[in-house]
């Protein structure tokens, strides 16, 4: 512990009770002296202060006991304080992350669930599709596996391979004069819708061309004659 001298008070007079007061004053900071002298300040070397002819002298203490302990307090009280202001903000920076991290958590989820909703409804509509596809098909009657008379006969029939040839004409003598009118197929329609079974089609007979006089055997007959 020292002393570290700051001001000095110099009395120009006979005695305490009269004459003039002057003073020095020491910037500690910038160690300068400035002299006071009523209104007048003005500054002073280090010589002229030393010089002088001291009444009073005022020091200042070093490092005193009391004073490291309070400075050492402060200080202490200012780290607390730093302490808790970085803690503070550490914990408002992670609280700020773990929000953000929920909602993009939060975000992703409903994300997710609006992909498995879209997932689920085009599955149903896929599922739907394939199932009127199913029924559509199921109501389609199976392809023959025989496509013509003549393929026909050979599967189905004794019939000797000599008259095929005659069937074959017959098919396509009926592909070229036999017309289907919207009248007949609205009629297979009709029988279709009211019996629903395969292999019970409609009770009208089919006309040749458009003489609806002739009888089915007429037509048959007409086929016949033209083999």
């Amino acid at each position: 512990m020292y002393c570290r001298l700051f001001a000095v008070i110099v009395h120009a007079g006979k005695n305490s009770h009269s004459g003039h007061y002057i003073s020095y004053v020491r910037n500690v900071n910038k160690n300068e002296w400035w002299k006071m002298d009523d209104a007048r300040v003005t500054r002073a070397s280090s010589n002229e202060v030393m010089s002088a002819e001291a009444y009073m002298l005022f020091y200042r203490v070093v490092d005193h006991p009391v004073a490291v302990q309070l400075r050492n307090e402060a200080k202490l009280i200012q780290e607390e304080k730093l302490k808790a202001f970085m803690e503070a903000r550490q914990r408002a920076q992670e609280e700020a992350e773990a929000a953000a991290a929920a909602a993009i958590q939060q975000n992703n989820s409903k994300k997710k669930r609006n992909s498995k909703q879209d997932s689920s409804a085009k599955n149903k509509k896929r599922n739907s599709i394939e199932q009127d596809e199913l029924l559509q098909q199921s109501k389609k009657r199976k392809r023959p596996n025989q496509m013509t008379g003549e393929e026909w006969a050979k599967a189905k029939t004794r019939i000797p391979s000599k008259f095929h040839s005659i069937l074959r004409r017959a098919e396509e003598y009926v592909s070229e004069h036999v017309e289907f009118t919207p009248e007949y197929f609205r009629l297979i329609q009709e029988e279709a819708s009211s019996v629903g079974e395969v292999g019970n089609g409609p009770s009208i007979g089919v006309s040749p061309g458009k003489n609806e006089d002739l009888a089915p055997f007429s037509f048959k007959k007409m086929i016949v004659n033209k083999l």
